[in-house]
């Protein structure tokens, strides 16, 4: 054993590779092994990247539910959501047909006070 261990950067890569495979189980898999390692280990706790990552996984298949699920995991653990987050939540709303979900998070996007841009509006 070299001594390396993983960290959540190391997590948030591996995932983003397997998103860029269309491999979202991949993508859901690490990212529930790293929500469970980051309960014990701090350095494994899931970023606003991580969850990102995960959410716009969930867009690329229209799972929705999932999308939003974790969208109000982030708020729920503490992780900060920014117009990445809202905009892929709005996205997977948007592709499955949930589009009054996805108008609902665009005006908690204004509520929050969290910026909107180019692509939010091109959703």
């Amino acid at each position: 054993e070299s001594g390396l261990k993983p960290d959540v950067v190391s997590y948030n890569a591996a995932m983003s590779a397997a998103s860029q495979l269309g491999d979202v189980d991949g993508v859901l898999a690490l990212f529930d092994v790293l929500v469970e390692q980051g309960l014990a280990d701090e350095r494994l706790k899931p970023t606003t990247i991580s969850f990102n990552i995960a959410i716009s996984a969930c867009a690329k298949t229209g799972d929705w539910q999932r999308a939003l699920s974790l969208f109000r995991q982030m708020e729920s653990v503490g992780v900060e959501r920014n117009t990445v987050s809202y905009t892929c939540a709005m996205s997977a709303c948007f592709e499955a047909g949930e589009l009054d979900k996805a108008m609902t998070l665009f005006t908690y996007m204004e509520v929050a006070g969290v910026p909107r841009s180019l692509i939010t509006y091109s959703v």
